[in-house]
């Protein structure tokens, strides 16, 4: 009895992989595999990758179904990709299947910790007590996880331990420092993410000791937005960037940026001009609200800064 294409392909292979950003160019993603019932050419299967979405990033061998890619990824530019495969018998007349697979491409440390309003200066009253605060410096990191997890630490300017880095940012006075010792400190303070390697930043912090008699300057007010809750919404599966709204504080010069690092890859904010947008494509189902806060933090000789809430769908 001679057999008839009577069968269609089916997929077995998997329908979500993930490929790291640091894979080369040509490197395998994945094996796809698809079997047909029929026998001879009629069973035999040849796999397509349609033109649209991941179409310039990845390609498929048509014989063993490889998957490959095309050229070099970068996560933080397209961290998923919807690629529309075709398997397909070689009988008469052939019949073919699509499958839809996602390619998440997934973190590698390759980006440097960036301070915010670097290089930093700071004035603080002589025999000020144990715990005074000095300032907060703050950087910020364009990966996720630990890689975008930072630590501070003072390296240089400060060899007798007048001042005490807490790790997350904020430097405060060890023990009273007088004018007449020493007026002004230089520190060098480093920002070191968790990645592996690991990556950082350095600047400097300027601290000038004031006579405690004399009236140390007045610090500036913090930032005010200018409404108390920005409200704002996106149509999934958007391209990014996409523009989801645009915050802003009165009357002081301020930075920008995102204070919840868990959302870095999902969003990201125009240090100077305040506009929030999406850092990746959006998928409803998986979460149909965001919300998070936007800080803004003056330059100067007092960095003050305002936390604020953003909410979208």
């Amino acid at each position: 009895m001679l057999d008839v294409n009577d069968n269609w392909p089916k997929f077995t292979s998997a329908s979500h992989v993930s490929v790291s950003e640091a894979s080369s160019v040509g490197s395998s993603v994945f094996q796809l595999t698809a079997t047909d019932a029929d026998s001879g050419d009629a069973g035999r299967v040849r796999y397509g990758l349609v033109a649209g979405d991941g179409s310039t990033a990845f390609r498929v061998d048509s014989t063993d179904g490889v998957v490959r890619t095309r050229r070099q990824l970068d996560r933080e530019t397209k961290d998923r990709y919807q690629l529309t495969i075709v398997a397909t018998d070689s009988g008469t007349p052939r019949r073919s299947t699509s499958a839809l697979v996602t390619v998440d491409v997934t973190d590698v440390n390759d980006h440097a910790p960036v301070f915010i309003a670097a290089p930093y200066t700071a004035t603080v009253p002589e025999d000020s007590p144990s715990g005074t605060v000095v300032t907060t410096v703050r950087a910020v990191d364009g990966d996720l996880g630990l890689n975008a997890e930072l630590r501070y630490d003072v390296t240089s300017g400060d060899d007798l331990g007048w001042f005490a880095q807490d790790g997350y940012g904020m430097l405060s006075v060890r023990r009273p420092l007088a004018r007449r010792r020493r007026s002004e400190y230089v520190l060098t303070v480093v920002a070191r993410d968790l990645g592996t390697p690991s990556l950082s930043a350095t600047t400097t912090v300027t601290v000038s000791v004031v006579a405690t008699t004399a009236t140390p300057p007045r610090r500036p007010s913090p930032p005010v937005f200018r409404t108390p809750t920005y409200f704002s919404h996106v149509v999934e599966n958007q391209p990014a960037p996409c523009h989801v709204t645009r915050v802003s504080a009165d009357d002081v010069t301020v930075t920008y940026a995102l204070a919840d690092r868990d959302l870095s890859g999902l969003f990201a904010v125009n240090a100077s001009t305040g506009h929030v947008v999406t850092a990746a494509m959006l998928d409803r189902e998986q979460a149909a609200t965001y919300t998070f806060n936007v800080i803004a933090v003056t330059a100067g000789e007092f960095n003050q800064s305002a936390s604020h809430l953003l909410c979208f769908h």
